[in-house]
């Protein structure tokens, strides 16, 4: 069964919401802006799949990044939570997708970890929250 929101390949792939009923049509997205675009433009609804994009934005930002010291991936992931936040400013699941991975990379640099495993952490992290927010709809469902 397909999910409205993915991650696989370094790519996120969500159905656009914008071409529904009429057509099933997904869309992968392989950067940051790209992903706010999509939030901008409407492709992705819903405030637990926005914060979960959000979150696998960050994700891609790290993914792309690349910064030398772990500093400097931190300030690529803080650019990266600007476009992501000016997107809806009123969405408080996106700020928490955002927050959530940043407080995640922050951990991890502030733990010593080297930049591969600062990108795996932010990896798994977003990928644990798509999980969590799947389980969540499909209880509700």
């Amino acid at each position: 069964m397909q999910r409205t929101i993915d991650y696989a390949n370094g790519k996120v792939i969500m159905i656009d919401q914008t071409r529904i009923p009429a057509e099933l049509v997904t869309i992968e997205l392989s950067t940051p802006e790209a992903v706010a675009d999509a939030i901008v433009k409407m492709k992705v609804r819903g405030a637990p799949a926005i914060g979960v994009a959000a979150a696998l934005g960050m994700a891609l930002a790290a993914r792309n990044s690349d910064a030398q010291h772990p500093e400097e991936l931190v300030e690529e992931l803080e650019r990266a939570a600007y476009v992501l936040r000016n997107t809806r400013h009123t969405a408080v699941n996106l700020f928490w997708g955002i927050e959530k991975m940043l407080c995640a990379a922050k951990a991890a640099v502030g733990d010593g970890l080297p930049i591969p495993e600062v990108k795996q952490v932010l990896d798994e992290c977003a990928l644990a929250m798509l999980d969590a927010d799947e389980e969540v709809c499909r209880a509700i469902g």
